[in-house]
């Protein structure tokens, strides 16, 4: 492979990298916000003792810059791609919704993939890139079907979250709110089904790619640096797909 195209096959690590940069950065910027949380919740409080919170924020934030080194460095990419599983399963467990699940659920395709593969790349044989591509290409659905399916049975706690932190809702009043949660899970569900259903993939994953971009602003709560993440994949699978690298 030319210098491009490994930097090209190298975006699924990146991506990864991106998000636990971000939040490494984040445990020291926003240092008190994280105690605050650990702090104010049980199942925190029981695995960590109060008095050692301070402390396992910094280290957690130094872990997480760590990673984010490996996975840009693209050294021993399997067993960093099986640390960071590791990493986002115990994310998924502590945090739980809606601060990790399901946006986790992307990052830990993407990571499974790599654990699993290595690499998407044109040296890899055909059916293991395909597979890869499966794996994220589920996970990426599962983010979207489980956002949409929680917009439905809570839409009362969407509309306050929009209401309070959303720059999409400052203009709209409490129906025009509800109405937009509707359509909002309409969509989502529809970018999943298009993305599972494996065709038209350079149309399917440029929609989701635009769709996770925005995600930020649309509902904060559930999207954090994880949509980042998984903007910059869906993304990577579209330009493949342009590319015809992904075969079916």
């Amino acid at each position: 492979m030319t210098g491009l195209e490994r930097y090209i096959f190298n975006v699924p690590a990146y991506s990864l990298g991106i998000v636990f940069l971000s939040f490494g950065i984040d445990k020291f910027a926003g240092y008190d916000s994280y105690v605050a949380w650990f702090m104010a919740t049980e199942r925190a409080r029981v695995m960590i003792p109060s008095q050692e919170i301070g402390q396992f924020i910094y280290a957690l934030g130094v872990g997480e810059l760590i990673l984010a080194g490996l996975l840009f460095s693209g050294v021993i990419r399997r067993p960093i791609a099986i640390a960071t599983s590791a990493a986002l399963v115990s994310i998924l467990v502590v945090a739980q919704y809606p601060s990790s699940f399901p946006q986790d659920l992307g990052l830990l395709g993407i990571s499974v993939a790599l654990a699993l593969y290595g690499s998407m790349g044109k040296i890899v044989p055909a059916d293991q890139r395909v597979r890869s591509e499966k794996i994220i290409r589920v996970a990426l659905s599962a983010v979207l079907v489980l956002w949409a399916v929680d917009q439905i049975i809570n839409t009362s706690t969407h509309v306050t979250w929009l209401q309070l932190f959303s720059p999409v809702a400052r203009s709209l009043n409490t129906d025009q709110i509800f109405g937009f949660i509707i359509s909002l899970a309409v969509v989502e569900s529809a970018i999943a089904a298009l993305i599972a259903s494996g065709r038209l993939p350079k149309y399917s994953y440029t929609v989701a790619a635009v769709f996770f971009a925005l995600a930020l602003a649309l509902e904060p709560p559930l999207n954090g640096f994880q949509s980042i993440g998984l903007a910059i994949m869906s993304s990577w699978l579209a330009y493949l797909a342009l590319a015809k690298v992904l075969l079916r």
